[in-house]
Parts: C-alpha cells; structure tokens; sequence
C-alpha cells in the first residue's frame, strides 16, 4: 500500500512540472482574453495603382534643316504608360492630447498616421493608428472621432486596455488625406533611329523597335547607307542627307 502512494505522490509531481512548462494559467488566461478582444481586419499597406494612361513623344518635324550628334537620337515615336498610385493616411486637425490616469498619449497637428486595419465594437467601426508605443493602438470612429480606450495587436486580434482616456480638445479630429504617386514606364510602343556615324565610307542608324520588347533593350536593327547626299529611307520614314561626318549629321525629313 505504501508503495502505490509513493507511487501516486511521484505522479503528481511529475504533472506538477509538466503543467509549469506548459503554462497552464496562461491557457486558462485565453478565454477571458479573447472575450476582451476583436478580430482585426487588417488593411494593404500597399499603394493602390488608381488608374494608368498613355503618354506619346514624337521628336522629329518634317521639312526643317535639323542636326545630330553621333550616338543621339534623330528621329522617334515613343509612347509610354504612366501609373499612378495612391496611398490613403489621416492626420489630426489639431494638437491634442490622450488623457488617462497614467501618462498621457501626445496628439501632433499634421503627422501622418498610417491605418492599419479596423475592428467593429458594439456594431461600429473603428480604425487602427498605431499610438507610437510598440504595438498599442489608439482608434478612430468613421468621422475621425478617438474612442475612449486603446488597443493592443496580439495576433490577428485587438486586445482592449482597461483604461478610459479622455481627448483633449474634446473636437480633435483625424482628417482623411490621399498621397499620389506616379511611376512612368520605359516605352511601350513605337521606336528610336539613332544616328551612329560614318564606318567604311556608309552613314550607318540604328533603328530600335519598341513594340517588341520592352525599353531600351528592346528589338533593334543596324541600317547603313552611302555615305552621299540624297534621300533615304528607315521604316516608312524618309530623310534627306545633307552631310554627315563621325561628329554630326545634318538632315531634313521629307517623308513621314
């Protein structure tokens, strides 16, 4: 008999030492902390392409003595898309301060504040802005009103705080603002002659084909011609040849 409650006592603390490993009043402590919590709904930090457009260059004009250096461009026809994004933040209208029973939380006029997602309580939705202090949250009501409590991120929730804070001036308010952004790409349609100078006694162009590929590594050919006044042609494109050296050359186009 003695044995078995030798027995039973070593069991006891060997669940003892198990349970003290694993934690145990911090997994009785989770219902109550998710009963005091809200799911957040977590927003895209990302900027948001509004909308895209496309922009044409054309730098050549017809029937006008026009000159190039070697290695310059003589005549294009690029278009290129312009992307612009937009990325929404608020700011309060006013200096203010969150007043509690601890240390106050300071408000500047102005400061961007990024929204990190919402959480609905009692059937509202209030924004998340981070209050400066780790994860810990202040919120915002739809209007830009602060509500009375702070939060703090603890996963995919928002663990209220106790805490009651009042705002000071009582009509601070967070004011939506919108950033823009805008990202021009390289061309995306169209194409470049290039003059590259006189070799081996022809005038030599490079014609690059933009729709083929993208930017400046897109499709491009090599086109020579006999170094002599007169009129030639590069895909449609008609000049006439003035002169033309290692240096320069001097045109006119003539057809386009």
């Amino acid at each position: 008999m003695k044995k078995i409650f030798a027995l039973c006592g070593v069991l006891a603390v060997c669940g003892c030492v198990r349970a003290g490993s694993y934690d145990v009043l911090s997994i009785r402590n989770l219902p109550f902390e998710v009963w005091s919590s809200e799911t957040i709904s977590f927003y895209d930090d990302e900027p948001v392409l509004v909308k895209s457009e496309y922009i044409n260059e054309k730098t050549f004009k017809k029937g006008e003595v026009l000159s190039v250096y070697t290695g310059y461009s003589m005549l294009s026809d690029k278009t290129f898309r312009r992307d612009i994004y937009q990325q929404n933040y608020v700011k309060a209208d006013k200096d203010g301060v969150l007043n509690s029973a601890s240390v106050p939380h300071i408000i500047k006029a102005g400061k961007l504040q990024k929204v990190i997602g919402s959480v609905s309580i009692d059937g509202e939705e209030y924004r998340l802005l981070p209050a400066g202090l780790g994860d810990f949250m202040m919120m915002i009501d739809e209007e830009g009103n602060l509500y009375n409590r702070m939060g703090q991120i603890k996963g995919s929730r928002l663990v209220l705080l106790d805490t009651i804070y009042v705002p000071t001036p009582e009509d601070i308010r967070f004011l939506p603002v919108t950033k823009t952004k805008v990202e021009q790409t390289k061309p995306v349609k169209g194409f470049d002659i290039k003059y590259d100078g006189v070799r081996m006694g022809r005038v030599w162009f490079t014609y690059l084909d933009y729709s083929k590929s993208s930017g400046d590594s897109g499709y491009f050919e090599n086109i020579s011609f006999p170094n002599k006044p007169g009129v030639v042609e590069i895909k449609g494109f008609g000049f006439k040849i003035l002169s033309a050296d290692n240096q320069k050359l001097d045109y006119i186009i003539v057809k386009d």
